[in-house]
């Protein structure tokens, strides 16, 4: 942050903002120390910013232990994530504020998903959309023409499955699960947690309007 920056903020007073910023600026600066956890940070605080549901449980992640494990949840209504990182100053879904409990994210995790492919390189993914111009924004997350992902016959928005997986993306090969039915999500595995995206199912007239990447393609 510019000192131009500060000094109009402070002159408009906007003091508890500027907090919060510089706050911010430290944890990243921490963060930079760490092999790319100062982008996995950008990326949870992102994922919020792209959301397009305005629901609260929609808007905020939450920390939660599950077997035995603490970890940074999110969820958007078509993905959520889980990681074993700190949330740093992010603020938290507030159960008693929005009178509700955090979803059951366990579940939508899908317990009896298996892995059908180890030791994938993610990146394949995203260099081939970004080879055919995509970035990620909020017209990639939805409409039309939006870059798809096919595995195994099922469609998945590319968008939405780079906006979930950069929240755990440590550059290391990953674990790709899905349960055995029709349209079930995916769900990408490493060390440091999970994404899940849920599929999407254009139809035979639609499928013309995308560009689809192949998961055969890429292996």
């Amino acid at each position: 942050m510019t000192n131009e920056k500060i000094l109009k903020m402070l002159n408009l007073g906007e003091t508890d903002e500027l907090k919060k910023l510089l706050q911010n600026e430290i944890y990243i600066k921490e963060l930079n120390r760490k092999n790319g956890a100062d982008k996995r940070y950008k990326a949870m605080i992102n994922y919020f910013n792209l959301s397009v549901l305005n629901k609260p449980v929609c808007q905020f992640p939450y920390r939660k232990d599950i077997k035995g494990i603490t970890y940074s949840c999110f969820m958007d209504g078509y993905s959520a994530v889980l990681s074993k990182e700190d949330l740093g100053n992010m603020e938290l879904y507030d159960e008693k504020k929005y009178n509700a409990p955090y979803a059951d994210i366990e579940k939508i995790f899908e317990p009896n998903s298996e892995i059908i492919f180890e030791n994938f390189n993610m990146s394949k993914v995203f260099v081939a959309a970004k080879s055919l111009g995509y970035k990620l924004n909020k017209s990639s997350l939805s409409g039309n023409k939006a870059l798809i992902f096919e595995l195994e016959g099922i469609y998945f928005n590319i968008g939405l499955l780079d906006k979930a997986f950069r929240i755990i993306d440590n550059g290391e090969k990953v674990n790709i699960l899905r349960e055995k039915r029709t349209y079930s999500p995916i769900i990408v595995e490493n060390d440091i947690g999970k994404c899940l995206v849920l599929p999407i199912r254009p139809d035979a007239n639609s499928l013309k309007e995308h560009t689809i990447i192949h998961f055969n393609d890429l292996i």
